[in-house]
């Protein structure tokens, strides 16, 4: 099975390499789980110049994908080939230039996507590389300037705090509809901050908590509060989960950018 899983990526990758503006085809690393994982996938980053193609010439260069489906906001492809799942995402490489120029100068704003397409970029699996752009890019990750990890940490703790006085006020009106949204927040910017404290770009969300388990260096008593805090029961109500929520912000809230560093 694992053969079938990289002849099926050749293959795509052979078909893509036919768009002339496709600069570089990455595999991501949930192709390397077991197929039978719920969490495998083919993920392919297309990182490609000039326009985009069009969703129907990109249906047309994977050859006879089943349940082909595109995302009508962002240049994304979903679709079956030989009944595994494949994903397809298309990356402007002018995009990608302009954000790290925009690190460089020191210019860059936190965004709620995170720094995903980074990670994807830096640890996924060369297939195609036409001018060497890509080999470029990923040494310009390895040197990101102190001052966009501090922008990150710094965006993120107040993140935190606006989406814990939801948590508040959810708890406080039992209202599990609005506690759950306020808890995957609290959870996206708990992660980004963790990754950014660590210096690392955030992996896909399958992934994070695996990776956060794996951190050191983190408050005392953190993995205990997180796994209450991810229990699904009737032990811990809204309030107790908010308790639980508050006590991990206030670990988090006093450790600088440098003081981490120096003591993980």
């Amino acid at each position: 099975m694992r053969n079938k899983v990289i002849k099926t990526a050749e293959i795509l990758t052979s078909a893509i390499v036919g768009w002339a503006g496709a600069e570089a085809v990455i595999l991501g690393e949930a192709a390397e789980i077991g197929v039978y994982d719920p969490y495998f996938s083919i993920d392919l980053d297309i990182i490609y110049s000039g326009p985009l193609l069009p969703a129907n010439d990109r249906k047309s260069i994977y050859g006879n994908p089943q349940a082909f489906e595109t995302s009508p906001v962002y240049p994304q492809d979903r679709f079956l080939i030989d009944g595994l799942p494949v994903m397809v995402n298309c990356i402007s490489l002018t995009r990608i230039e302009i954000i790290l120029k925009r690190i460089k100068d020191n210019q860059w704003v936190y965004r709620e996507n995170g720094t995903n397409m980074f990670y994807r970029i830096k640890n996924g699996i060369s297939l195609y590389s036409k001018t060497g752009r890509l080999e470029d890019i990923r040494e310009e990750l390895k040197s990101i300037p102190e001052s966009f990890w501090t922008g990150v940490i710094d965006c993120s703790k107040c993140q935190l705090e606006s989406v814990l006085s939801d948590l508040g006020a959810a708890a406080y009106r039992n209202d599990n509809h609005f506690f759950i949204i306020s808890a995957a927040g609290f959870l996206k910017y708990l992660a980004s901050l963790i990754f950014a404290l660590h210096r690392e770009f955030e992996p896909s969300g399958r992934m994070i908590s695996g990776k956060i388990n794996g951190f050191t260096g983190l408050p005392d008593g953190f993995y205990g509060r997180f796994e209450s805090f991810l229990r699904y029961d009737d032990i811990l109500d809204l309030g107790k989960k908010r308790e639980i929520a508050e006590l991990i912000v206030k670990d988090f809230l006093p450790i600088t950018p440098e003081s981490f560093i120096h003591s993980s």
